[in-house]
């Protein structure tokens, strides 16, 4: 097309439908700098005209020049008020600016005048999107399905639902989008980035890891397709393999590194109990982020692994005051305190992380009954113990240890026969386990069973 419009230019210089329409040609084939020459020479030979207005604010705008771009919008919608496109440019205009209030009333006043435009209604899900307000992504998802009403298949507005659903932990509809689109987009590698970290966060690393070895091939120069391989392979427990792809990660970075780098390589050093460099890396992580309150947390654990339970306290307290409603920084809080011994506010901190509205896994929820049952014992309040003995049970009956601690904590408020009872399913799990049969041989004789004692 664009060697037809130079043959029809050099015949015809001065048509300027020739010279918008060449550069319209060069605009999609995205040689900007070309087209706007060829605008301005429409602009001069046909006046200002809305759609010449137009067309040179879209040159503008594609070689970054907004203020330009801007003044080309403005005199095409002063030529033609009703032309729903020049508002949309406007608008684009001054959503990069985060003038959200401007570019919101030029995009409904396109939407107005067109409303039968799926762009436009991408584009104003994308102003919803772009805000980062959770309160504000219901609104992001009725734009963008009301421009698949418009048009089913268009991918861009399913790749934003994903997006917005994946934020919204809606995991299960997010996948559902990124499918799609990746039906659609076979070799984009930004389908296969997003549907990853989709995977990742339903605890699915292995197909995850899938997804961001096809990001890194198709476009090998992206960093963030390193550094979620290595998350990938973190979750998987191949740390060594992990540090080179973060490393890897750091190399394609540039001047700008990604803090989840270093949070992702101290946590790859503190499995491979290397202190120094865990710490060394989460430090980074901290600086370039500090409001992130799981590098706070990853490396208070490091510190909770190396017995540095007050330092580990302190960040665990950190990343406490910048996400108050996380159970599962409640959770490693209270472990701190029991570590240090204050049992009464690590029993206080494990209940309000087994309180919170969030989900949790069993086995953290189990772990934390058998944290504050474990405390109640080491205060002497024995009593206290037998229910979140008994919650953990019934969270995970596979835990002969939980069993046994609410044998012994019945046996220390006189409950004999039911300690038997624990005592009795503790060793029909173990028949070699000594502590049980000394521990049981006790409430035997309580109970003046002497022959069952002294044979125990």
């Amino acid at each position: 097309a664009i060697k037809d419009f130079e043959h029809a230019e050099s015949a015809n210089k001065e048509e300027p439908d020739v010279q918008s329409n060449f550069g319209l040609a060069l605009s999609k084939a995205e040689k900007y700098d070309k087209a706007k020459g060829h605008f301005l020479k429409a602009y001069e030979k046909a006046g200002d005209e809305a759609a010449n207005c137009d067309n040179l604010g879209v040159a503008y705008y594609q070689t970054q020049e907004p203020d330009d771009a801007l003044k080309c919008f403005e005199k095409a919608i002063e030529r033609d008020p009703n032309r729903a496109l020049s508002h949309y440019h406007k608008g684009l205009i001054y959503l990069d600016r985060d003038d959200f209030p401007t570019a919101k009333a030029c995009l409904e006043e396109a939407i107005r005048l067109e409303p039968k435009n799926e762009l436009y209604f991408l584009t104003m899900g994308q102003f919803y999107q772009k805000q980062n307000d959770p309160q504000l992504y219901d609104l992001a998802i009725t734009q963008f399905q009301k421009a698949i009403s418009l048009n089913p298949s268009h991918v861009p507005s399913h790749f934003h639902l994903g997006q917005i659903f994946h934020l919204q932990h809606n995991l299960t509809q997010a996948l559902a989008s990124f499918n799609r689109v990746q039906k659609e987009m076979p070799n984009n590698a930004e389908v296969y980035l997003e549907r990853g970290r989709v995977l990742m966060d339903k605890g699915d690393p292995l197909h995850a890891l899938a997804d961001f070895e096809k990001t890194a091939k198709i476009n090998p120069e992206k960093a963030a397709a390193y550094m979620y391989r290595g998350l990938a392979k973190l979750k998987l427990t191949n740390f060594d393999d992990a540090i080179q792809d973060f490393d890897l990660a750091k190399q394609k970075s540039g001047e700008i590194i990604d803090p989840k780098i270093y949070d992702g390589l101290g946590c790859c050093y503190c499995e491979l109990n290397k202190y120094l460099e865990a710490k060394a890396n989460f430090d980074l992580a901290i600086e370039l982020d500090p409001q992130n309150p799981d590098f706070w947390t990853n490396r208070a654990q490091a510190y909770y692994k190396f017995n540095k339970f007050e330092l580990a306290h302190k960040d665990f307290t950190k990343a406490l005051s910048l996400s108050p409603d996380d159970p599962v920084v409640y959770y490693s809080l209270g472990l701190s305190l029991f570590s240090m011994k204050k049992y009464k506010n690590a029993i206080s901190m494990l209940k309000t992380s087994l309180n919170t509205v969030q989900e949790t896994p069993s086995e953290m929820r189990a772990n934390a009954f058998y944290t504050i049952g474990i405390a109640y014992c080491r205060r002497g309040i024995f009593v206290k113990s037998i229910y979140p003995f008994s919650q953990c049970i019934d969270l995970l009956q596979s835990k002969t240890i939980y069993v046994h601690e609410r044998a012994k904590a019945y046996q220390m408020i006189g409950e004999d026969e039911k300690a038997i009872a624990d005592f009795n399913e503790v060793i029909k799990r173990n028949p070699k386990n000594a502590h049980a049969y000394f521990r049981r041989a006790f409430s035997q004789k309580r109970l003046q069973k002497f022959e069952a004692a002294a044979k125990d």
